[in-house]
């Protein structure tokens, strides 16, 4: 049996290399055809960003860009060329892929899944909401009968003579 590009429908590797391979070449034909200046602004725009929080989605770069006062803004007719800006971003050390995603909230992407990006560069919250994670939260000292310990700590670990005992 054959698929629609001839390739076995058994062969996941033929397959597979055949669609990480139009992929690669989209993603080239957009960054491509994007305009240079846009290019520009958007990435001071994903570093701004990445500056601020320690994880964005490309929703955080377009909002930015929305949000931004300036009068003339570069435009572009993909913005699916911020795809390849990221990756580029990430090459460069700014940012590197998280595992997860998020769904976006842009009507036009149907709640689709977005990729999570983590910042590399993170100085600090601004205004806005910020996609990080929560932070844990401080051992709290707990009350026991062989004296204080702090949640988490392992009691035996002092009585080990500060090793751990299986």
């Amino acid at each position: 049996m054959k698929d629609e590009n001839g390739d076995n429908l058994f062969d996941y590797a033929a397959r597979r290399a055949r669609a990480e391979a139009a992929k690669k070449s989209a993603m080239e034909q957009v960054e491509d055809n994007a305009n240079e200046q846009w290019k520009l602004f958007v990435t001071q725009l994903a570093v701004q960003q990445l500056t601020i929080k320690r994880r964005i989605t490309t929703d955080d770069i377009r909002d930015a860009y929305l949000a931004s006062d300036i009068a003339d803004k570069p435009t572009t007719h993909d913005w699916r060329a911020l795809g390849p800006l990221m990756l580029g971003l990430s090459k460069m050390g700014y940012c590197h892929k998280d595992k997860e995603f998020i769904p976006s909230i842009r009507r036009s992407r149907h709640n689709g899944p977005m990729q999570v990006w983590i910042s590399d560069i993170y100085r600090g919250n601004s205004n806005g909401p910020d996609l990080s994670p929560p932070q844990p939260i401080e051992p709290q000292p707990v009350r026991g009968g062989a004296g204080d310990v702090h949640a988490g700590e392992d009691p035996r670990r002092e009585a080990a003579g500060g090793r751990s005992r299986p």
